[in-house]
């Protein structure tokens, strides 16, 4: 019965796509939530209607912040990477690679 299969069998395809791929499955309920929580806030609240905004827009603005933070480390450390993977090669082949890394 259901006891026995992890409960999945009782919700039919929503359980099949949980199983499929969690995260997707999570990503997309995340937003549908988010959508509805937004439309009520603002449905309910029409003349705060900029406050509800801020206060939901401020999680998204940190995110997008966190992840502009990340891109120079991960930028230079695959070329830090690169360079140490070319210790057999001559010194020509590491300082043309240095020269387009500056370029770029």
């Amino acid at each position: 019965g259901a006891a026995e299969g992890g409960g999945a069998e009782r919700f039919g395809a929503v359980g099949q796509a949980y199983r499929a791929d969690p995260l997707l499955f999570l990503t997309i309920v995340g937003v549908i939530v988010g959508v509805l929580v937004g439309m009520v806030l603002v449905a309910t609240l029409p003349e705060e209607r900029t406050t509800v905004v801020t206060i939901i827009g401020f999680p998204g603005k940190v995110l997008l912040n966190l992840l502009k933070m990340m891109v120079l480390p991960l930028i230079s450390g695959s070329m830090i990477g690169g360079v140490c993977a070319l210790q057999g090669s001559s010194g020509e082949a590491t300082g043309r690679l240095a020269r387009r890394a500056l370029a770029y």
